[in-house]
């Protein structure tokens, strides 16, 4: 288990939501999965919903800035209702915070069966062309932001050259003692550094962890909900069609062909340096993967990330 994953104790939970609705809670679930946030399903007055905690607040709210932005410019796109942010206080875990959303129906995507995830393919793509043009010419700056009006650094090469460096340094002192992973880990770089002068300087919303974990579907092939909007950026929208790429390998399916093709079709032009931009992204997932794996303590992802990468090369 992820050593950054959040605990909650499932009484302290129920008592808060007691305390929180005049009716019952029924239907109350853990719910596995999330590497930082730890969610629960429930239902009140025939409404599921679900309530999730985390040990920081920001990223419920970038989700919140999220929906309201997508809710107002495009209201296809499924994102779940967030109705709260608060504070919780929890014993095993202090200094909590908590965020209570609709309930999407189905299950999460990479769950589903063979066929469903296939079925998924042009609804994945559609979707993610549509978060990509969603307007955001009144923001300021390029790479991670909190606020929706302004991102950290004014210019994407600067994100990238920072966003990189950082963990490279990490997992260079990670792995000080051992000469064969040092060695990846800076030809890894070195790799990444080559194909910046292809990423241009044009600015998207960027999902920024787009892929079957983090959509909800159900089994007739509906896309209900995307969602975990933390790593959501302002750059170059083919860091999100590489990020469903790098993923979707897991399940034997490839994405990058398909949105190139519906991109051709919707704009009537080409993208420029396609291949070594989606190349450029996918070392950068590797790499970020490589980071948080051995940050959270969970060295065998590291090492299947690691193997993982080679379907690229």
């Amino acid at each position: 288990m992820s050593s950054v994953k959040t605990k909650v104790d499932e009484s302290s939970v129920k008592e808060l939501l007691n305390k929180k609705y005049n009716s019952p809670i029924t239907d109350f679930k853990f719910i596995k999965g999330g590497q930082f946030s730890q969610p629960f399903s429930y239902k009140v007055e025939g409404k599921n919903y679900v309530i999730r905690f985390r040990r920081d607040i920001e990223s419920f709210q970038k989700e919140e800035a999220i929906y309201d932005k997508l809710s107002l410019e495009d209201p296809s796109i499924p994102l779940p209702k967030l109705h709260e942010i608060g504070t919780f206080e929890n014993s095993e875990d202090k200094n909590l915070y908590y965020s209570i959303n609709d309930k999407c129906e189905g299950k999460i995507g990479y769950t589903l069966p063979l066929g469903v995830i296939k079925g998924l393919r042009t609804s994945l793509i559609e979707y993610l062309y549509k978060i990509n043009q969603i307007d955001i010419t009144e923001t300021k700056n390029f790479g991670d932001w909190l606020k929706f009006n302004e991102a950290s650094h004014s210019s994407w090469r600067e994100f990238l050259v920072e966003y990189t460096q950082t963990k490279l340094d990490y997992l260079l002192n990670y792995f000080k003692d051992n000469a064969e992973e040092i060695k990846y880990v800076e030809t890894l770089g070195e790799r990444i550094r080559e194909l910046f002068e292809y990423c241009p300087e044009e600015k998207y919303l960027i999902h920024g962890d787009y892929g079957l974990h983090n959509v909800i579907a159900t089994e007739e092939g509906e896309i209900t909900g995307i969602l975990d909007w933390e790593l959501s950026k302002f750059g170059d929208f083919v860091y999100d069609v590489s990020w469903l790429d790098y993923w979707g390998k897991y399940d034997n399916q490839t994405y990058k062909e398909n949105y190139l093709e519906y991109y051709e079709t919707q704009k009537g032009e080409t993208i420029v340096n396609y291949s070594e931009r989606t190349l450029c992204y996918i070392l950068c997932v590797s790499l970020h993967m490589a980071w948080f794996y051995c940050l959270s303590g969970q060295i065998d992802g590291y090492y299947s990330g690691k193997k993982h990468l080679e379907q690229f090369s």
